[in-house]
């Protein structure tokens, strides 16, 4: 097992929860109301959201210290093979489950594009940085 730096996983992990802040939506066109989902006006309790944002971010953890993983094992050395490497790490573990449910019916295509191209973009971005440095 590869020794990954820790300071590198904390980047990452920020970098991921910062895309995923609630609080961004805005600054990208109201991205989920472009994409055509109904998104409540209700303000959720702070308990829910602090423990929300405590798996996404255990949930990041994970994810990224096992991308790591992947990178070291399949050569990636720069930003475009870490991204590379990323998008089929997300092809194979992330995309499959939601395209499944897309396929059953159970996922509007909006929202299929607004979760998977969010983990898309969370990977890619952690792949380039991972193999980069």
């Amino acid at each position: 097992m590869q020794i990954v730096n820790p300071g590198l996983i904390g980047w990452t992990v920020s970098t991921g929860v910062l895309i995923g802040l609630d609080y961004l939506r805005p600054r990208f066109a109201n991205w989920g109301v472009v994409a055509g989902l109904k998104i409540k006006k209700e303000k959720p309790k702070k308990i829910v959201i602090d423990k929300g944002m405590a798996l996404d971010t255990a949930g990041y953890l994970l994810t990224n210290f096992l991308l790591a993983q992947v990178l070291f094992y399949a050569g990636a050395v720069n930003i475009l093979t870490g991204a590379i490497t990323a998008f089929w790490v997300w092809l194979g573990f992330f995309a499959f489950p939601h395209f499944k449910k897309f396929f059953l019916g159970k996922l509007s295509i909006q929202k299929l594009a607004f979760v998977a191209g969010y983990q898309l973009l969370s990977l890619m971005i952690s792949g380039a940085i991972l193999a980069s440095i």
